[in-house]
């Protein structure tokens, strides 16, 4: 896991202490029982690719009639809270509730545990976009291939682009540099590594105000459509895209001429690297698969509303753990290929030690098991659990 920040917790009071000290209440946060290679997805944490919109599939046909309308529109959370793999992974606004899953499980009760923390300025909501069918949906290829409906994001990408000019230039030419993992893609693109090396001078030679950064993004953008059309592909994959460029303008047409949001030229230039990227790094079918990692400066995320009570409770909120996988849809493609899934890299992270002392000392604050689970095995679980019982 590449790391953030990381500091050591022996008790509650140090803990309350240094998320005062570093502001963290504006964070959201996951607790961990142990140390693990990095904060995945249940869907993704198996050695072979799992059909997880299968199981979701299957268990809503089986129970949907059962389920309030609340619970069918939100039934990836559902699922997710029932134990069937999703690409969710939990996370609180609450570091106390965090704090306490750093501290469970008997068998890991003499290990660390650990507390990770993520900006919400980095995090995007996708709470519009959510309904019963989004586990059948790739929020990734639907924005990497301009599906009407992920609209919403695309002026949220754009307003995360304009608060974060430095993060979103550095994470175009990220995207790009990408392609020099393959030796072949280096030759292939050179006129396209040569563009990229003009914007990056351009953005570092001055403090890059909005409108400066949007004339280089536009500028980049041109300059690819206009040499493809030109050398038909040797400077990059763009002359394939020439439908999605005129889908991804029309989709924005209305937004840009009733709103501020007018500069949607950055966010279009940065997705159509990602695609290129995507499609020829990851075509499983055509060459070995090149390791990369994808990682973005920004999360979406999604808040369930309180469809059953521990959601409440845990003040849960989750992160969609984006995935690329458009292979493993091609019955020809072996389907145990791996995917390739967005890296989750924490701002900070806390060590949480004497877990038996801070469970203690969290149960004095009512933060225990019937509250944070609060159904009746949990409830008879804590009963069990109290000294004056034993």
């Amino acid at each position: 896991m590449k790391k953030g920040k990381q500091i050591q917790i022996n008790n509650l009071d140090e803990y309350i202490n240094n998320i005062e000290l570093l502001q963290l209440d504006t964070f959201i946060s996951r607790g961990e029982s142990k140390q693990n290679d990095a904060i995945i997805a249940s869907a993704f944490r198996s050695k072979v690719a799992i059909n997880f919109q299968g199981m979701i599939q299957e268990y809503f046909k089986t129970i949907g009639n059962d389920l309030t309308d609340m619970q069918r529109d939100n039934f990836i959370a559902f699922s997710q809270h029932h134990g069937i793999p999703t690409n969710l992974i939990d996370f609180s606004h609450s570091p106390l509730i965090s704090l306490y899953f750093s501290c469970l499980g008997d068998d890991n009760m003499n290990e660390s545990g650990y507390v990770y923390f993520i900006d919400k300025k980095r995090t995007i909501s996708i709470d519009e976009i959510i309904n019963e069918n989004v586990y059948e949906k790739n929020i990734l290829l639907n924005l990497i291939n301009f599906d009407k409906y992920t609209l919403p994001l695309l002026i949220k990408l754009y307003k995360f682009e304009h608060d974060n000019l430095d993060e979103f230039e550095k994470l175009i030419v990220y995207c790009a540099e990408l392609l020099k993992k393959d030796k072949n893609l280096k030759i292939k693109y050179r006129k396209f590594f040569a563009m990229i090396n003009k914007f990056k001078r351009r953005c570092k030679n001055q403090e890059v105000k909005y409108d400066a950064f949007h004339e280089y993004s536009e500028c980049l953008l041109n300059e690819l459509i206009e040499a493809n059309e030109n050398d038909s592909g040797e400077t990059s994959d763009f002359h394939l895209y020439k439908d999605d460029i005129k889908k991804f303008w029309e989709m924005t047409q209305e937004v840009r001429f009733y709103t501020q949001y007018v500069y949607f030229s950055d966010v279009l230039l940065f997705l159509l690297i990602l695609k290129s990227v995507l499609g020829e790094l990851c075509d499983f079918g055509m060459r070995e698969m090149v390791k990369i990692d994808m990682t973005f400066p920004f999360y979406f995320t999604y808040t369930p509303p309180n469809i059953i009570t521990r959601i409440e409770n845990q003040s849960s909120l989750f992160v969609y753990q984006l995935y690329y996988d458009d292979s493993l849809r091609d019955i020809y493609i072996d389907p145990i290929e791996k995917r390739v899934i967005q890296d989750i890299v924490p701002d900070y992270k806390f060590v949480i030690n004497n877990k038996q002392k801070i469970l203690r000392e969290l149960d004095l604050l009512g933060i225990n098991l019937k509250y944070v689970f609060n159904d009746y095995d949990s409830i008879a679980k804590h009963i069990r659990s109290k000294k004056e019982y034993l």
